[in-house]
Order: C-alpha cells, then structure tokens, then sequence
C-alpha cells in the first residue's frame, strides 16, 4: 500500500507528541513493530531522506555529531559483543549512533565496516541470489515491484529483511536493479 506525504507526517508528529521529542529512526522502527506507524524505510524513501521527513513534519533535526573514531568504536563495540559482524539494525537497537549516522560518515553502512575492519556481508545466511529469488518470488504474490515495507513484513516469517539487501547490495535501489525491477527514486504516492 503506498502513503501519501501527508500520511506519513501525520504518523511523525504523532509518535513526537506521544515521545515528547523528536522521533529518531529507532523510535519509528519501535512504534511500526507496535503497529502506529509504517516502517521508517518506507519514511525515509518518501522523503529521500530521514532528515527530509522530519524537516517535512516541522520536527527538529536530530543532529548529534560522532566522529569516525568514536563510530568505528561503536561498531567494534557491537562486533565483539555478538561475536559477528553487526547488522545496521544491530546498531540501531543498541548504540548511541544510529546507522544514518555510519552512511553520513563514511559514505556507505559497507564503507562504515570496512573502516572498522569489519567484513560486510558475512554475517548474512542469504546469497545474492537467494535475495534475488527472495524479490521475484513477493513481486508474483503482489502482483508488483515490492517495496521496503513488503520485505519488512516477510522478513517475519524467516526470510531476509531490508537491512540484508542493503549489506548484500549496498541499497534497495541497487538490489531493485539486480533482480530486474525499476527504481522508483521519488518514492512511492
């Protein structure tokens, strides 16, 4: 189901009044696993950003500054503490920094590991063409190119979850692409 703008700013400045601050990526995240909200990739595809949405909604701009040395610590941090590469999901439920604040840094959340020392992609159990499959398989029982949100819902029941495109890939365009679908880069209406 797509959303308008207009949806998605009315869903931002409900959780800021029911938070009583500006929303970060991880609240959103929270309040979609509880059903108030759609999940933050669908916001920030909208908007083609998370600062984009927040500035949409006339919400202040979470604009906590981390060097690449207090980041690269985090993410050493968070792998030594699974005992694996972390996932930027890993990141977002567990550090200071969220994973936005990896991909402003140092490009790419894959870039961000590399400068950490960290293999990207090794922790994941799903090929690139596993992902592939994953796509094409939810694009025949939508009738559609699926989006973030789709495989948000599928990753429920075992199958891979955005943030594993996005470590295989490096984007959900750039796995869009792989799998044959067009991009759509204003966002879904």
């Amino acid at each position: 189901m797509g959303y308008t703008k207009k949806e998605l700013i009315t869903q931002l400045k409900a959780e800021a009044k029911r938070l009583g601050k500006t929303p970060r990526w991880r609240d959103i995240d929270s309040s979609f696993v509880a059903g108030r909200t759609v999940n933050p990739e669908t916001i920030q595809s909208v908007f083609g950003s998370w600062s984009k949405a927040l500035e949409a909604a006339g919400l202040s701009l979470n604009r906590e500054k981390f060097s690449k040395e207090d980041l690269i610590a985090q993410l050493q941090a968070v792998a030594k503490r699974l005992g694996s590469v972390p996932r930027q999901g890993d990141v977002d439920s567990s550090g200071a920094a969220g994973s936005w604040h990896f991909k402003s840094a140092f490009g790419s959340w894959n870039d961000a590991l590399k400068e950490a020392g960290l293999t990207a992609g090794s922790r994941s159990k799903f090929s690139k063409d596993a992902l592939i499959a994953q796509l094409k398989a939810e694009a025949e029982l939508l009738g559609r190119t699926p989006c973030q949100e789709d495989i948000s819902l599928s990753s429920a029941v075992g199958k891979a979850g955005v943030s594993v495109y996005y470590g295989a890939f490096g984007s959900w365009n750039k796995a869009l692409e792989a799998a044959g679908f067009p991009v759509n880069r204003k966002g879904r209406r």
